[in-house]
């Protein structure tokens, strides 16, 4: 009858609302301009979540438990930071997340592109300020790092010119080799499987897809973080290289 199946059904409320306590969705912001993940930005829509993400380019993807909003430019020329801004807040207004709902604010340090790393860094540091929120850092190596399974590995990301930046990791993702430069050659010869985001011409090398990286890397460093967040160059610019001639 009506009364037995409200019952249940208040009864299977009262489940979910269990569950849910003991494992609480969270709201955060990623900003990732290091352009590391632009092409698999739609893989991050099957997240667990609920998340405003912002990606060099510029993209921006908020999910907000079932609303889900992704937005992609490429238009930016000079205008980056001013357009990087209207599609945050487009994305925050499309699933109903404010910066004081989230937890904290999370951003790719690199390596990556220089100027895009600045700006994903200043977007997150102004927002944690405002809002104050906790800030966390995530490096592109890590990224990579948390869509492998095996206990040793190097996680490569392209720096053109037949050389990428590479960064080790031994057991239970501790880095076993600090992050470098190196050639295709020394990249090949490190003896152990090679792991990245991108198309890259390499012996022993395995292309991975983003998936829920962020996810997994955000929530994990924010519980072993400091707080403080500073970009990773792995070398310099061009326009400092430059100079030197």
């Amino acid at each position: 009858n009506a009364l037995t199946e409200v019952e249940k059904y208040l009864a299977k409320r009262e489940k979910q609302e269990a569950r849910e306590e003991a494992n609480p969705r969270k709201k955060i912001l990623v900003v990732d301009d290091s352009m590391t993940v632009r092409h698999s930005m739609k893989q991050l829509l099957e997240g667990e979540y609920e998340v405003a993400l912002a990606e060099s380019g510029v993209a921006v993807l908020a999910v907000n438990g079932e609303k889900k909003v992704l937005r992609h430019r490429d238009d930016c020329a000079m205008r980056h930071s001013v357009i990087l801004m209207e599609e945050i807040d487009a994305a925050f207004e499309g699933a109903g997340l404010s910066p004081s709902e989230c937890d904290f604010f999370a951003a790719v340090t690199g390596p990556g592109s220089f100027t895009g790393i600045r700006i994903g860094i200043a977007a997150a540091k102004g927002f944690a300020l405002a809002a104050g929120k906790p800030l966390v850092s995530v490096t592109s190596f890590e990224l990579i790092a948390y869509n492998v399974t095996c206990d040793r590995f190097y996680a490569v990301i392209d720096a053109a010119h037949g050389c990428y930046y590479v960064c080790g990791f031994g057991a239970d993702k501790k880095i076993i080799l600090p992050p470098c430069y190196l050639s295709g050659e020394q990249t090949e010869n490190l003896g152990a499987p090679l792991y990245g985001f991108e198309d890259i011409p390499l012996k022993n090398y395995t292309k991975t897809d983003i998936s829920d990286s962020l996810f997994k890397a955000a929530p994990v460093n924010a519980r072993v973080g400091n707080g403080k967040m500073t970009a990773l160059y792995v070398r310099k610019s061009q326009a400092e290289e430059a100079r030197k001639c």
